[in-house]
């Protein structure tokens, strides 16, 4: 398997915009699809804090995420595998920039049309009580068909930055 570079899983992930998010808080494993923004290899998202990913997320915040575009098919077909931790957002600070970022990638995806522009999102009531989280990637891999069935690289990070 060969290495993953970190500018191609960065544009990737800049590109896209949902992320299919598993947990496993003990009673049973959960799959989520959430819209996210990323900020470099943190990925951010929001989701109301009474939902079972946040549950499981409190009981083991080891978390396995994917984002996949199928291209025109299987042949074209690519996709990242990712592991990580995630935690809630509670500075201020990180707050204001990891939301700024949601609302900016919303915007450009042309979901917010579908809800009155960015002020709109910024306005709905399904936001008002969604709390922000965010995920450290820790590993990833990344799936490219283009370059042959299956095709995988991979690379181990820590704080950001890819560990060799």
């Amino acid at each position: 398997m060969g290495v993953l570079d970190l500018g191609r899983l960065l544009g990737f992930l800049q590109a896209h915009t949902a992320l299919g998010l598993a947990t496993d808080g003990g009673e049973a494993p959960w799959a989520s699809i959430l819209f996210y923004a990323n900020d470099g290899s943190t990925l951010y998202f929001m989701t109301e804090p009474d939902k079972r990913l946040v549950a499981n997320i409190a009981s083991n915040p080891r978390v396995a995420a994917t984002v996949v575009d199928e291209g025109d098919g299987l042949s074209t077909a690519c996709g990242v595998q990712m592991v990580g931790r995630v935690a809630e957002v509670t500075t201020p600070a990180e707050a204001a920039r990891g939301r700024a970022l949601l609302l900016t990638k919303l915007a450009r995806s042309g979901a917010s049309s579908l809800l009155g522009g960015v002020d709109g999102l910024r306005a709905l009531g399904r936001f008002a009580g969604a709390r922000l989280y965010r995920m450290e990637i820790e590993h990833a891999w990344f799936t490219d068909n283009a370059l042959g069935l299956g095709h995988r690289t991979e690379m181990e990070m820590k704080g950001g930055t890819r560990v060799d």
